[in-house]
């Protein structure tokens, strides 16, 4: 395995108190173009060797991942400012549990082989698959697409996020012990304009499975273009939860509200615009109020807290600016606004949890992706209206849809124009496709849609006398 070395170059900040933690690896491009090379050279050995085969690997992965969760709960704590239990539900365990169902699903994609006329259509992995991770999910992320490339036969080059990179690369380290053949998986690190951009560059590569924004995206497909290699890309969004008229309020609200500031507040996936009927409008910023005025904002070690800082000083002026920009834009405040959290630590880059009501349509903060925990409520009357309000967006990552009646939601959520819809709070579930439409990305990772993703369809055209001797 080849991995830029651990240097001096890039600091990694703990955001609850703004110290120094760590240093994030930096690679040069001669590491990459050697990486690429590898991995190149390591497709047709691995290509062909058995699904079970490759399995072992990564369960193996997986055991030394469990055994060693309380240290990655304290580095991804430590990195990201999350709550010790929301550290490890939805940044260890889920990196764990992502690895359990990938051999059964893999064999079903490579096992398919479909008789057409005179024709066997077959798949087969894609070659070498560059896969670079972002910030907010740093651990699970590089697990799944590292173990998502592997399992299906491909080779595969990662680049891990240089911001958040602690418990990556400890992961990375885990995998090391286990001495895949060489080349098979390739570790660089470093900054994604540099480290990054020479990675999607290579002519070598032939799929490239990039997370992060929609402007970073666009850029990788101006790049990948002059070679018309494959992108799977999932980016921003600016996700509606819509309230229909017969939704239950107390089931409805806090778990929106749970979305928008899940990973305190920083998920391309959340729910940050509520649409409602302007009828409930009152009703609706009154609980709201209310459930954010609960809300606990502190270091991620301090006791009781349920929601952490952003996670660095970059991100806290942009998510300042962003509420500053609101106020003076005179939208109306249902709780929290400008300013630090009461009681917090100065060092940390903490923001209050905030909510605009009656925000209009063509408004900055209903249109731009602001990662961060600050929700808008968009008004309008009627079903239809509701419905087009939700799609008047750019993006179309997720939605989510809350209705008396699963089977309302439902017929709801089929107009909804995302990549995944939740219906009255269904859980998120690693085996479905995550994706999305318009400029929320491009492809689709996880089950059996993202796996085949990274497959190549052939067809064999047989003569139509077969030889028999």
């Amino acid at each position: 395995m080849i991995a830029g070395a651990v240097s001096d170059a890039i600091e990694v900040v703990n955001p609850s108190t703004g110290e120094v933690i760590g240093h994030a690896a930096e690679a040069s491009s001669h590491v990459v173009d050697h990486a690429v090379r590898a991995a190149s050279r390591a497709g047709r050995d691995w290509a062909t060797t058995a699904v079970a085969e490759r399995a072992e690997y990564l369960t193996k992965w997986g055991e030394k991942l469990a055994a060693e969760a309380d240290a990655l709960v304290d580095l991804t704590v430590d990195e990201l400012g999350l709550p010790p239990a929301v550290a490890r539900n939805t940044q260890v365990n889920r990196a764990i549990d992502s690895l359990k169902h990938l051999p059964e699903m893999a064999e079903t994609i490579l096992g398919q082989q479909r008789e057409v006329g005179n024709s066997l259509v077959v798949r087969e992995p894609a070659g070498v698959v560059a896969a670079i991770t972002a910030w907010n999910f740093p651990l699970n992320m590089l697990v799944s697409k590292l173990a998502s490339a592997v399992i299906m036969g491909n080779t595969v080059v990662v680049k891990p996020s240089e911001i958040k990179p602690l418990a990556a690369w400890r992961a990375v380290e885990l995998l090391a012990e286990l001495e895949f053949p060489r080349g098979v998986v390739n570790v660089v690190g470093g900054r994604g304009p540099t480290v990054g951009a020479a990675l999607v560059d290579q002519t070598a590569v032939d799929v490239i499975s990039f997370t992060g924004s929609r402007d970073v995206g666009k850029a990788i497909v101006a790049v990948s273009s002059r070679t018309l290699t494959r992108c799977v890309l999932e980016l921003g969004g600016k996700n509606a939860a819509v309230i229909l008229p017969s939704a239950d309020l107390d089931e409805a609200l806090p778990a929106v509200i749970a979305s928008c500031f899940f990973n305190n507040g920083q998920v391309c996936g959340a729910q940050t615009r509520l649409v409602v009927e302007r009828s409930r409008l009152a009703e609706v910023e009154e609980r709201i109020a209310s459930i954010v005025g609960a809300v606990v904002t502190g270091p991620a070690r301090a006791s009781g807290i349920t929601l952490g800082p952003v996670v660095s000083a970059a991100q806290h002026r942009r998510v300042s600016e962003f509420i500053a920009y609101g106020e003076q834009s005179g939208l109306r405040v249902v709780a929290g606004g400008s300013g630090r959290p009461a009681g917090v630590p100065d060092a940390g880059f903490f923001v209050r949890p905030t909510v605009f009501s009656e925000v209009p349509p063509d408004h900055r903060l209903a249109n731009e992706e602001i990662f961060g925990p600050v929700l808008v409520i968009q008004v309008c009357d009627g079903v239809e209206e509701m419905i087009e309000l939700a799609n008047a967006t750019r993006y179309g990552l997720t939605a989510s849809v809350w209705a008396g009646d699963v089977d309302e939601a439902i017929r709801v959520a089929r107009r909804i124009q995302a990549g995944q819809v939740v219906v009255n709070g269904g859980p998120f579930n690693l085996h479905a496709p995550i994706g999305g439409f318009k400029e929320s990305g491009i492809g689709r990772e996880h089950g059996l849609e993202g796996l085949a993703e990274l497959s190549e369809v052939k067809s064999i055209h047989r003569p139509l006398t077969q030889n028999t001797k």
